[in-house]
């Protein structure tokens, strides 16, 4: 399970997204469309953790918030 509440991320004074809300259960796919240069790639890999520029939200996985933890917390299994 991923679910994103009013995620927004900011680079600069420059908005990249803003409000993305979603949730993806076990089992289903998403899909991120868009023409090129509005932000989707930096969108995940804010939601992963590579790009630290969220400014608003929170993003969840079945143990809880991601905020805060590093990328070997996200992802134990790639360790």
């Amino acid at each position: 399970m991923l679910r994103c509440e009013s995620f927004s991320g900011k680079r600069g004074d420059r908005l990249i997204f803003s409000e993305v809300s979603f949730s993806v259960e076990p089992g289903e796919l998403l899909c991120i469309t868009g023409p090129n240069g509005v932000g989707k790639s930096t969108l995940l890999q804010a939601i992963a953790g590579f790009s630290d520029i969220a400014t608003t939200g929170q993003v969840f996985d079945v143990g809880g918030s991601l905020a805060g933890l590093s990328l070997e917390e996200r992802f134990p299994r790639l360790s």
